[in-house]
Order: C-alpha cells, then structure tokens, then sequence
C-alpha cells in the first residue's frame, strides 16, 4: 500500500488490488491496514484526488495498466533462500486474467554463499561492463529498506531493524524509488559515468517523475 501511495505522489494514476477483499473495502474507504504518521492522509488524499484507486477483481486492476508492481510475501527458507512460491502464483493468476501478458525479470539477483556471508551475484547478459558494485550495493540496501519499512509498517523500526539511522533509510527509500529504466541501467553496468553512489543518495530531492529524474541523472 505505501508503494502505491508512493507512486500516486509521483504522479502516476495507480489501481491497487488485494486477495483479502476487506482489506480493499477499508482502503477504498480510506482506512489504512496498519498506522503510521501521515500515511492515512496521503491515502484519502490522493483517493480523493482519483489518482489511487483499490478494485477487488484483478482484471480490472490489470486491465489496462502500462506496468504492474507485484508485492507478496517472500519469508526465508530453512536454507536461507527466498520462497518465491507467492510471487509464483501471483503471475499465474496475472497471466490467467490477461492472454498476451508478457512477464519479464529482468537480471535476477540471486544470493550466493561466501565463507559466512551471502552476497548478491547479479547475471547481466550481452554486456561487458560490469555493473558499479558501490551503486547495486545501494540499491540493495534501498530495496531492502523499503521492505523492512512495509514489513515493519514504522519507519522508524525498519531502519533499526536493519542497524540504519532515520536519516539514512529516509534517503535510501527515496533511491528505492528510482526510474526502473535507471535501475535497470545500473544493473547492466549502463549508467551515465558521471552517476555514482554517493551523490545519488545525498540527492535530498528526487524528482518525482520518472523522465525528470533521467533528465538529472542524464539517463535514457
């Protein structure tokens, strides 16, 4: 839910939908799952302004949108890989609503073993630049941020669960948020030479768009 407020903030008209049909109705009215300051006036914000909007059938969340954003539940196996099996079922139920729907992960990270500690091995295909490991390194942390966030439902208790200061995972989140043309360019070893770790999260204003944002970073 966040995201899609998130995304609504951004300017993007946005159509959310949950397999819990009570928990669409209390959106639609206005009634967020969990608290958080801010977040319920952002939600009867932007419902009211009808660029969010929460449907109970999938088809018609799916229907005509340019891009979809799957949030499920990915808990840790005993081996310590991720259970995708909700992920899974979501897409099937995507691709049994929509014939033509065209699925794509793209650069799968994958966590591999090291002595005692995991590290993210990212495949890039027909690229010979590797990725900047400074810059994926950032994103992981943003991504991660921003779970532990949802997960958590506070701010505050996200980023101590994860050892960061508020003002670091309020700036992490922001990146967490980028483009996904850019995020797929730092990915792939693409970005613009001049885009590095550092200025990208001490950036205290990201735009909103995702073009305006490309035109700051100077990315395609």
């Amino acid at each position: 839910m966040a995201s899609a407020i998130g995304l609504a903030e951004f300017g993007h008209d946005v159509v959310g939908y949950d397999i819990i049909r009570e928990r669409v109705r209390g959106l639609q009215n206005g009634i967020t799952p969990y608290h958080e300051e801010g977040i319920s006036a952002a939600l009867q914000t932007h419902l009211a302004s009808g660029r969010l909007t929460f449907v109970e059938s999938l088809a018609e969340a799916a229907g005509s949108a340019e891009f979809i954003v799957i949030a499920v539940g990915t808990p840790s196996r005993t081996d310590g890989s991720a259970d995708l099996s909700c992920l899974y079922s979501a897409i099937d139920a995507l691709l049994a609503e929509e014939d033509g729907l065209k699925v794509s992960l793209a650069l799968p990270p994958a966590l591999i073993r090291v002595g005692k500690q995991a590290k993210m091995l990212l495949e890039t295909e027909g690229s010979a630049t590797p990725a900047d490991a400074n810059l994926v390194k950032l994103l992981a942390r943003a991504f991660a941020v921003r779970k532990a966030i949802l997960e958590s439902g506070s701010l505050d208790q996200g980023a101590a669960e994860l050892g960061y200061g508020r003002d670091y995972a309020i700036a992490l989140t922001r990146v967490s948020y980028l483009a996904p043309s850019i995020v797929k360019s730092i990915l792939g070893g693409l970005q613009p030479k001049t885009l590095s770790a550092t200025p990208l999260v001490r950036t205290p204003r990201l735009p909103y768009r995702w073009e305006q944002q490309c035109c700051l970073f100077g990315a395609a």
